[in-house]
């Protein structure tokens, strides 16, 4: 008896995993995380020191802090989650060694996205941003960052000549990032931005006296506007890329009065969120909000 009962429960083992399970809950895929490129302006301006902040005995260039807070990101974000880091064009073939020309592309290629966390620092720890005074090309080089670059098929190893849309789930957020209004900035790629005239819905219209001809200053929104409503990437089931903004120096005596719309619109066509600073410690904040 003793031995039939062992042999049932024997069976009884044996059998169980056998048993289809009726209800079973199932663990969530995880979310995908956002691809990110930090797309900065490169201007005389940036390698100017900071003078918006009284507190600051001795202040570094503004470069200096927005590349501190760019390393601190990249070195602390969660894992899996990829970084780039591109510049607006000055003109100038400056371009890491390894990286593209800036005359190829429109824009000053630094590192593509889906480069190691080692390497982007590397990079961008050894950036000297432009000397020039006459160039903040953030419309031309947002545009044709979307044309050369974003629009471009998924490669690996990461490089500028393949685009960062691997699945059909791929998100993008561009983080624009700068201390004043364009200049030199009124001929983005044609297809890549939202025309001007008539003004689309939400793009701000400015009109700085310090730039001629009128308006020129002002068409980064009509590029994000584009990049996230008509921008069609290389991937069905993609292709929405969000535009995030970051005005730094916000209080500095020399900035445009027409910075903040500008920033503020360039977010809010782009479906991002606008983002101001008038000290540099809160630029990593900043980055942390967006990301978060």
């Amino acid at each position: 008896m003793r031995l039939l009962l062992r042999l049932g429960v024997v069976a009884a083992f044996l059998v169980s995993p056998l048993v289809p399970r009726a209800v079973q809950a199932q663990e969530a895929l995880p979310s995908v995380l956002p691809d990110v490129l930090f797309l900065v302006e490169d201007s005389l301006r940036m390698g100017q020191a900071w003078d918006g902040d009284g507190n600051l005995t001795t202040p570094d260039t503004r470069w200096s802090y927005v590349r501190n807070a760019i390393v601190q990101v990249v070195n602390n974000a969660p894992l899996g989650m990829k970084f780039g880091v591109a510049f607006t064009a000055d003109e100038t073939d400056s371009s890491w060694p390894s990286a593209a020309l800036e005359s190829d592309f429109g824009f000053e290629p630094l590192a593509p996205i889906g480069m190691t966390t080692t390497e982007i620092v590397t990079r961008v720890n050894a950036f000297t941003p432009s000397t020039s005074a006459s160039h903040r090309t953030f419309a031309e080089s947002y545009s044709a960052l979307l044309k050369n670059y974003v629009s471009q098929s998924y490669a690996s190893p990461a490089a500028w000549t393949g685009g960062p849309f691997q699945y059909s789930c791929s998100q993008l957020i561009v983080i624009m990032v700068g201390s004043d209004v364009g200049l030199g900035d009124n001929d983005p790629e044609i297809g890549y931005f939202t025309d001007d005239y008539p003004p689309p819905a939400g793009t701000v219209q400015c009109n700085d006296t310090s730039v001629t001809p009128f308006e020129q200053a002002c068409w980064a929104d009509n590029v994000s506007l584009h990049a996230y409503n008509s921008f069609s990437a290389p991937l069905a089931g993609t292709g929405a890329v969000k535009t995030y903004s970051l005005l730094i120096d916000a209080n500095s005596a020399s900035i445009s009065s027409d910075a903040s719309g500008l920033f503020q619109s360039v977010a809010n066509t782009g479906e991002g969120l606008f983002y101001s600073t008038a000290i540099p410690g809160a630029i990593a904040v900043s980055f942390w909000n967006i990301l978060n």
